[in-house]
């Protein structure tokens, strides 16, 4: 990267800020996923961004870790669309966001009798990969 001096495998939409605002929000629906495998595809939105939001409320460690890294959550739960504002560092936990992991995961081909799901940098490469597929919002 110019401004650092640094060397980058990734810049513009897919630069090192957004990978790792994936790899996050990989991780957090991928857990999710894990843990409600069953009923992680017929969640409502808003639904969705309730329990996910107080997941990620409650584990102070993983709390620990996004402050550490820069990031910020929007726990937006209960509104359906997307907050404009938010950028690359800002994890996404709104209903809108929470609809789009569920469609990404379907795309990827996970459902209720799968394997256990990827790990986070599994997941982003996988969805990187997918024809058409957009890392911008």
């Amino acid at each position: 990267m110019r401004e650092t001096g640094l060397e980058c495998v990734a810049h513009g939409s897919l630069g090192p800020k957004r990978v790792q605002k994936m790899l996050y929000e990989a991780k957090i629906f991928g857990d999710f996923f894990q843990k409600n495998r069953k009923i992680f595809f017929t969640f409502k939105s808003n639904k969705f961004s309730y329990n996910i939001s107080k997941i990620v409320k409650t584990n102070v460690k993983l709390q620990k870790e996004i402050k550490a890294s820069g990031f910020t959550v929007n726990y937006n739960v209960g509104t359906a669309k997307r907050n404009s504002s938010i950028n690359d560092n800002v994890l996404d936990l709104s209903p809108t966001n929470c609809k789009k992991w569920q469609h990404r995961f379907k795309s990827l081909g996970y459902n209720t009798n799968k394997r256990n799901v990827d790990p986070p940098g599994a997941i982003v490469t996988k969805l990187i990969r997918i024809d058409n597929y957009k890392l911008v919002p």
